[in-house]
């Protein structure tokens, strides 16, 4: 239903789109209201304030626009801290597993530990060094997923 010659009848400043049903006993709105397409979806709250204060609908989309656009970037940022910790923490890791390396070599050669010993050692920090690497690839994607 369009109708180009009429004015909203909650706003009366677009034309009107819909017919609508609202029932606001306080704006006098008791059934069927001819209204534009940015009043149809307002909720009552929403539509008696543009009544009474002569609001133009349109505002109400810019607020819930901008409200999520910085709780979006509030995220994104979250997240960018999020992962700068953990990478540096990665560095932490990193760094202590090549000084505990140095010191067990060291340890190894004054205690003689033997082949089968170091195969052991190697299998553990295999272990470690893959799950260091999936944490890794873990954060690359998300960069990835980020930058896209």
């Amino acid at each position: 239903m369009t109708d180009t010659n009429k004015k909203c009848e909650i706003c009366r400043k677009h034309d009107v789109s819909r017919k609508d049903y609202r029932f606001i006993d306080s704006c006098g709105l008791q059934g069927k209201v001819l209204d534009c397409e940015w009043c149809y979806n307002l909720s009552d709250v929403a539509v008696s304030e543009v009544i009474r204060d002569g609001l133009d609908p349109k505002g109400f989309y810019e607020k819930e626009e901008d409200v999520y656009g910085d709780v979006l970037e509030w995220a994104y940022e979250k997240e960018r801290d999020n992962k700068m910790k953990l990478e540096t923490e990665l560095k932490i890791i990193a760094n202590e597993m090549r000084s505990a390396l140095a010191i067990l070599e060291d340890s190894s050669v004054r205690a003689g530990l033997t082949k089968k010993d170091w195969d052991k050692i190697g299998e553990e920090l295999e272990r470690v060094h893959k799950a260091m690497n999936m944490l890794v690839e873990k954060i690359e994607g998300k960069k990835e997923k980020q930058h896209q």
